[in-house]
């Protein structure tokens, strides 16, 4: 594997690692402005 194949791989991969977790915290939110509307 080359070098510029590799930092394409840990490109990609940080990119998705941001994605999931910008993910979670929109599900936290939501379930959390879902909570405080029922309650």
């Amino acid at each position: 594997m080359s070098i510029s194949e590799a930092s394409k791989l840990a490109h990609v991969n940080l990119f998705f690692k941001k994605k999931q977790c910008r993910n979670r915290l929109d599900i936290i939110v939501v379930t959390k402005t879902t909570n405080s509307t029922i309650n």
